[in-house]
Formats: structure tokens, sequence, C-alpha cells
């Protein structure tokens, strides 16, 4: 869903798309010899011959009606900075963070950034300090925050009756990740403020979009700093310790290389890499810093022409052929340190999919007009399962997201139709196969082979290998969703190509991912207003719809045509009419035994301030049908302070909300488990959703497209360990901007401002045909289908402790079952999950097997007990 007034919280944490602005200030900071005592007051003589930085720069959206100043100057060992804020507003000042190293940003704050090495033009310190004294300081480092740096400040604030000051002390020690080679520096100063609404982002030298836009940092020149013989010190620690680990780097390469290569590459590679040992170990402090950076740049470079250079040493061949895991995802110019694949094996429920990927390179020439043959998998009796083979499509990563992958470039995600293709030297092309495992499948290994054939090389053969069990995937999920398709957004591409048959294909097409868009029923023929001013409903039509759809797997439904979008009553001159409607609903769905399917989605990530007018339009549908539910989405704004992985101890704000809400929905860093545990023990349901706001921190999602793939597996996994009911995704078609413009996705990932891939799980398809899924929508299908293993593995482990007789003969497997369905090795927190697709694998087979144990073990026992019955 998308951020409304809660994208400023976002912006401070991501560098964004930036137009040109004007060009950066200046200003020239001295030397005092006279150091101020730091107790939060600006009186001493010595600030008044500080430097000033008025802080009065809005970024776009925003606005600056309070003044606020930043002041400066340095010592021999330490600079000084003093901020003083008017605010008119004290008594709404927020000051909630209190711990080292919170989220600072969240309260009324001061801003400081420092990039003293122009050579390294995305590196800088960042110092946030709020009006009662809690700092975050952190180190970034290309898009990258690491918040081990510590600063050593001291500090002192105070609050006044309309402002509030910081007064701070930076030993120039601290600076010891960047080389202080000049006089000049980079920085800027910044405030963000809360006090008043909407909230007022404001800065020194102009930024457009985020605070972090180093390359709009003003310039300061503190005269004579380079030359302290603190800074000197610290510098030469600084350069030592970056030429060190590039050393390390490349003597590791070269250790990986044969002494004697026999490839003109590998002799090439070799030289170059003990050329940069060179340069890396002689020369002046500015030289040797200059090219720890260059090898800094190249490092991923290197790697991958290493691999290239081992695998050409080892094979001779013209290209090699690998199968990583799908999870593991390769830019089109990535070489993978793998070893060349022997055989793909794959382990499946009937009804469930299982994919694999093939990963070609070419190793001297060019490859030209490869194609790829999968043969059907044959298995028990000469039954044969069909594959879908795809060719992945590499999608433009402009700006690297945030705790990604940190490198833009070409990364795979979209599956295209297979045809005939070239792969340049350098390159890597994958091939994406799926096996959908019918329902009534049989029992048994199924074997086949993917055929790799270049026009003029060899041909490759790679022998494919799938275990079905005796287990089967019902078609309707356990996890209940709502993943939305905007029609609007659709029919903008497609035109009158968005046939009414074509959209009944993409809503099917998402339940095959085991995913369910809110289908469309008959709701404006259902209700029926008589002659005398009162209400009937007819249901036949509507019944067939629901009945229709959840055989082919949808899981809920949303409610249409009853309530309007937003969080206010219906007008009074209507709630006659909407009360005897919402009587006819709940009647009827609790007779059908569909409560728990259906609910009202009215209202989207509202603030604290719409809690008022929440609870009363939550009250009017309860006075009238109490069954009914109505879906709340939990964003920032009805939050509060607290995150999932830094709770408060008064919990989310939106408990406040207790008694109104059927379905909580929070953001996934917004889930208050102990509330929600408490909520679903009272047959509430609990579910949660993804989206930009995590696009900082390692929550597990499904649309950063420059991350590891593991993560969109693992939102399953994350839903299972935290007792999720249901899942929301706010779009997965989100292709035009909103002036209805395309996105061209193929080319830069970014359809939500910020965020590679927020907002489609499909592309459209340049050719018009149905739309094309992504490598994330078969990830996160895969951690479906992990949700429901597991929730059939609970079910017969249930099943077997209540009979003391079964329990007796399967106690060992009882045992594995309950460790199987313990998330708790794989999610390990909030925002921690195992990186590591074998684990993943590893369990999901697993799982098989002891369900397939249960199934042959209790049969077994129902047959002998048939026996012993009289």
């Amino acid at each position: 869903m998308k951020l409304k007034g809660n994208m400023m919280s976002i912006i401070m944490m991501v560098i964004l798309f930036l137009p040109q602005v004007a060009a950066p200030q200046s200003v020239t900071v001295r030397q005092e010899k006279r150091a101020p005592k730091i107790d939060g007051s600006l009186d001493e003589d010595v600030w008044k011959h500080a430097s000033e930085f008025v802080i009065a720069q809005p970024l776009r959206g925003s606005r600056a009606s309070a003044k606020a100043k930043a002041l400066m100057f340095f010592t021999a060992d330490s600079i000084y900075f003093g901020f003083l804020c008017e605010e008119p507003q004290m008594a709404q000042l927020r000051r909630n963070i209190k711990e080292k190293d919170g989220e600072v940003w969240r309260d009324d704050c001061v801003e400081i950034f420092i990039a003293p090495c122009q050579q390294a033009a995305t590196d800088y310190y960042h110092i946030l300090i709020n009006s009662i004294g809690s700092v975050r300081d952190e180190f970034w480092r290309e898009g990258e925050c690491d918040i081990r740096w510590d600063s050593k400040v001291t500090l002192g604030t105070r609050e006044g009756k309309e402002s509030w000051c910081v007064e701070l002390k930076l030993p120039l020690s601290s600076l010891d990740r960047l080389p202080m080679l000049r006089d000049v520096w980079r920085m800027n100063f910044a405030r963000e403020r809360y006090a008043i609404a909407p909230t007022e982002l404001t800065t020194w030298s102009e930024c457009i979009s985020s605070f972090h836009e180093p390359e709009r940092f003003g310039e300061v020149k503190l005269e004579g700093i380079s030359n302290l013989s603190i800074v000197r010190k610290t510098t030469q620690m600084a350069v030592h310790t970056e030429i060190k680990r590039m050393l390390t780097h490349v003597r590791e390469a070269l250790s990986q290389l044969p002494k004697a290569c026999k490839t003109e590459e590998g002799k090439k590679l070799r030289a170059t890499l003990k050329d940069w040992e060179r340069k890396l170990s002689d020369g002046t402090i500015e030289s040797r810093w200059h090219y720890a950076l260059e090898a800094r740049r190249n490092l991923h470079r290197l790697k991958e022409q290493l691999n290239m250079v081992r695998l050409m040493e080892k094979l001779g061949a013209p290209y090699a052929v690998f199968a990583p895991s799908p999870m593991l995802k390769f830019r089109q110019d990535q070489m993978p340190q793998l070893e060349p694949c022997k055989t793909i094996v794959l382990h499946s429920a009937r009804g469930e999919a299982e994919s694999a990927q093939i990963l070609i390179t070419p190793l001297k020439d060019e490859l030209s007009n490869v194609r790829i043959n999968v043969s059907p998998l044959i298995g028990p009796g000469g039954k044969a399962l069909f594959t879908e083979a795809r060719l992945v499509g590499y999608v433009g990563v402009k700006k690297p997201t945030p705790y990604g992958f940190r490198l833009p470039g070409r990364y795979p995600d979209a599956l295209l139709p297979l045809q005939p293709f070239d792969v340049k030297v350098g390159n890597v092309q994958s091939i994406w196969i799926t096996v959908w495992v019918p329902q009534d499948a049989t029992a048994g290994e199924y074997l086949g082979e993917v055929i790799i054939m270049p026009e003029g090389a060899p041909k490759q053969v790679v022998p494919i290998k799938l275990r079905v069990y005796d287990v089967t995937l019902p078609k309707q999920s356990f996890l209940r969703s709502c993943v939305l398709i905007w029609d609007g957004k659709a029919k903008q591409i497609y035109g009158n190509a968005w046939t009414s048959e074509r959209r009944m294909r993409f809503y099917e097409t998402c339940m095959r991912y085991r995913f369910t868009p809110p289908p469309p029923l008959p709701w404006d023929r259902v209700f029926v207003k008589r002659p005398d001013g009162t209400w009937e409903a007819k249901w036949d039509e509507f019944d067939r719809e629901v009945t229709s759809w959840m055989d082919r797997g949808a899981t809920a439904f949303s409610i249409w045509g009853i309530l309007s979008w937003g969080t206010k009553l219906p007008p009074k001159e209507e709630q006659k009419d909407t009360g005897a409607k919402l009587r006819l609903l709940g009647a009827h769905l609790k007779e059908r035994g569909w409560n728990d399917r259906f609910y009202f989605y009215v209202f989207d990530e509202p603030s604290e301030k719409a809690f008022d007018e929440i609870r009363e339009l939550c009250k009017f549908v309860h006075e009238h049908a109490p069954n009914l539910l109505i879906l709340l989405t939990a964003g920032y704004g009805a939050t509060g302070s607290f995150r999932t992985h830094k709770p408060t101890p008064d919990g989310a704000a939106y408990r406040a909300l207790v008694n109104s809400i059927g379905i909580w929905v929070p953001h996934i860093d917004c889930f208050d488990e102990p509330f929600l545990s408490g909520r679903k023990a009272k047959s509430e349901q609990v579910w949660m959703y993804v989206c930009i706001s995590t696009l900082a921190s390692t929550y597990p999602d499904i649309w950063r497209i420059d991350w590891t793939g593991v993560s969109h597996r693992a939102v399953g996994w994350w839903l299972w360990r935290y007792n999720c009911d249901g899942f929301l995704y706010w779009c997965v078609n989100y292709w035009t901007d909103d002036k209805g413009k395309p996105f061209n996705l193929f080319e830069d990932a970014v359809a939500y401002p910020g965020g590679n891939g927020d907002g489609f799980l499909f592309y459209p398809d340049p050719k018009l045909g149905d739309p094309l899924p992504s490598i994330r929508a078969e990830l996160f299908r895969d951690g479906i289908e992990d949700y429901d293993l597991l929730c059939m593995l609970k079910g017969k482990l249930g099943q077997v402790v209540s009979d003391p007789r079964l329990l007796s003969k399967l106690q060992p497997l009882a045992v594995k079952a309950r460790r199987l369905i313990d998330a708790s090795e794989i999610i390990k927190a909030p925002n921690q999950f195992v990186d590591d697709p074998k684990v993943y694998e590893e369990r999901h087979r697993e799982m098989l097997e002891t369900l397939e144990q249960f199934e042959a073990t209790m049969k077994k026992a129902c047959k002998t007990q048939r026996k012993m019955t009289p």
C-alpha cells in the first residue's frame, strides 16, 4: 500500500531520484583555542566567533516556518557544533526516543552530515540528536548504513519556552573511517520538526527528496585542519585500514589462481592482481588511498573475472552450465561462484509447484542462437509431468535499494516466453523451469532432462529428477490473502486489449500462485429495494460466484457497494438503507458459514487522528451485523513510536481500536505481537502486509528486486512464525504513474518512488499478451506452499497426539514434526531470517517426507483397527 503522510519517515533513510538544483553552499570555519563547557547553553563568548549555517531549505513538499541554525568551530582535537531551534509549539515537541542509536529521526531532532573525503563521494558520517540528548551515530558507505560507528560525542541540550538547543563536542579521532587529506569537506545540517503537522524537513545546503544526498552537501573549509597532528594520525590509520582490507582481497584472489595459468585470460588477470598488490603496497599515502578506492570500486568485477578464469582453466569448454537454487539471484554480468551442475533434484507434493533455474555463461566466445529443450518428466507407469520453461528477463536497477545488493545493474526478475537467445562474454542467461504438479499425480520418481543447444558449440544435457510425495496440497491455501489488482493501471497499458477474459485469466493466474486478489462478485445485483422502502437480497448468483471462486482457490473476499471509501459514517440520510444491507449480508454470511472469509477494506493506513471516526464507523456496522469483519492496515500513522524489532512498553497505538477491528493487518515492522496474540485468542484475525516502508531494514519482503531471493520465500515462514492468518499486498500491477504514463520497468525497475519492485509482481507483456510473472511471485508462492505444508503437518501432529495408540507408534515422527513446525530457527527475529536457500529446501523436503510417513502409518493403523473391530 502507498505511503501517504508517513512517507517522510522513510525518506530520511534512502537516496531517491534527484533533479538538478542550485549549487551547494560554501562556508569557512576557523580554529579556536578555547573550548566551551558542554552544558547545552550557547552563551559563552567562543560561540560568538563560530561560523553560522542557517537551516532553512525545505525538502520538496515541506516548508520552513520556524527558524533554525547550526554553529561550528574546531580546536586542536575536536569539532564543536551548536544548534538553536525556534519552536513556538514546545508542548507538542516529540521526544520519545531515549536509547542510544534508536530511531531518533522519528523525534524532533537535528542532524549533522560530514563527508571529509572528496574522492569517496558517497561515504559520510551521520549524527542525529533529539531535544533530550538521545544520539544516533552511523557511517554511510555507498548507500548502506553502519550503525557500529561510534562518534564518542559529548553533548548537552536545553529546552526553553519557545526554543531548544544542542551543544556538541565531536573528537576528531572519532572520524576514523575516512582520510582527512584536505581542508575542504562536504557537509550538511538538517532539522526534522514534528511539533506541527505536516512535518517540516529543512537543511542548510539544499536537498530535494532526502537528507541523504551527499552530492548536494555544501562545501565547508576548515582552515588548517588537515595539518593538525590528530588529523594526520587519524588519516594514516584510516588509509592503512582500507589498504589492508583491499590487499587481503587481492591476495586471496591471487591464491585462487594457478601460479602458471594456461589461458591468456588467466595470465592477464594474474598480472593485473600483481600490479594492484604493488600499487597498494608502495607510494604516498594519497596515492595508496587512491588505489584502495579504485580496488574497492572494482572488487565485484574482480570476483566475477576470477570466477570466469577459474572455470576456463578448469573446464577448457566454450561455456558453462550451472543450476543454482531459484532463491539465488545473479545480475546479467555476474559470474556465479559455483560448480557446474550435474543434476537438478526437486521435491514436491501433489498440487504444488516447484521451480529450478539453469544458468548459462560463455567462457571465451559469445554464444549465439541458444535453444533450450526441456523434456516431459516420466514417472511411475510411464505417466508424464510437463514442465514450463521461461526465459529470465533482466531489469534495470539504477539506484540500488538500501540493504540490498548495493550495486546497480540488470537483475533477474521478469519471466518471458522461451525463445532462442544469445549470451555475450561476461554475461549469464538464466532459464526458469517450473513443474506444476497436478493434484491427481501419482506419487513416485519422475525423470527428464534439459538440453542446451548453442549454435556452433556442443550441446549439454542436464538431468532433472522430481520426487512427488504421497501428500496433496489443497487447492485453497490455508493463508487468507488480499493481493490487489488495480484494474485501471492494466487498462492504461493494455487499452482495448484488457478484455474481461484477460482480466479473469489474470485473477486466476494470481490464485495459481496461491494469493487472492479480491474476486469480483455481483454486489450490484444482490440488494433490491422493495416498493415499500424495505430491502431484500437475492443470493443465488452471488453464492454461485463465491463457490466458484473458492473452488478455484480464492481465500477471502472484499465487501463492496455498501460502505463508501473512508473512515466517516455514511450520511444520515443513507444510514437506514446501509443498515438494512448490513443486516442482510451479516445474516447470509453467518448462514453459509462464510463469516471469516469476507471483510470490509474501506480505509487504508489511517493516522491516530482518524481513530475516533473509525470507532464510530465500526460501531455502526456492528450494531447491524456484529459478525462482519473490518480490516485495518496499520502503518506508522496508526502505530506511534512502536516498532516490531524495538517494542515499546505501551505497545502500538492501534491498541486503542480494540473491540472495533476484526482483521488486524499491521505492516511487518509495526507488528505488536503480544497484543495481536491476545486478539487471536478472541477469535479475531491477524494478518500482515509489506511495502516500501522497510526498504532501509532487513525484514523479509516480496518487492526488493535487488536483494536476496530468500527474503521473498521467507515471508511465508514469517507469517507462520508469528501466527498470522493472512497477508495483504497493495498492488501487483502498479504499471503507470499517477498521470497514467507507463513505466518502463524493464529498463528501470522503479514504479513506486524509491523502491525497485514495489507495487508489482507481474510485468505487462510488451507484445500485449497476458501479464508476465516475476521470479518474486514464484518465490513468494513457494513461501505460501511452505506455510500450507506447516499447517498440514501441525494438523497431523494434533491428530497423532490426541490418539495415545497412534502416538505410541509415531513418537519419533511426532518429535521430528514438532521440530519442523518450529520456525524460530529460520525466522530468528522479526527482522532476521536465515539467508541460506539450502535451509528452506531441506526443511521443505523433510516436511514432505514426514507428512507422507504420517499418512502411510495412519492409513495402516486405520486398516488394522477395522480388522480388529467385530
